[in-house]
């Protein structure tokens, strides 16, 4: 029997500074690091193409993954907002 290995998953990563969003008519959201970024970019974003879109999610992904640092895909998550026409401070 074949065992599958575990992938840990960094859950508790966070960037050093939120990323606050605030749109006309909703409730302010913080984005702390990959993970909330991940279910921002799922539950927020209407049109989930693009190409800073995909690079955010899997840049997520792999900070989740500890493949790279969280730091390193924050800035893809900004652009992601950009390319949607989102105002992130």
């Amino acid at each position: 029997m074949m065992t599958t290995p575990v992938i840990p998953i960094a859950f508790s990563t966070f960037w050093h500074l939120p990323v606050v969003i605030e749109l006309a008519g909703r409730p302010k959201v913080e984005v702390r690091g990959p993970r909330d970024a991940l279910r921002y970019l799922t539950e927020n974003i209407t049109h989930q193409y693009g190409p800073c879109y995909s690079r955010a999610r899997r840049r997520c992904h792999a900070a989740l993954r500890n493949e790279i640092t969280a730091e390193d895909m924050r800035e893809d998550f900004l652009a992601a907002c950009a390319e949607s026409e989102m105002r992130p401070r």
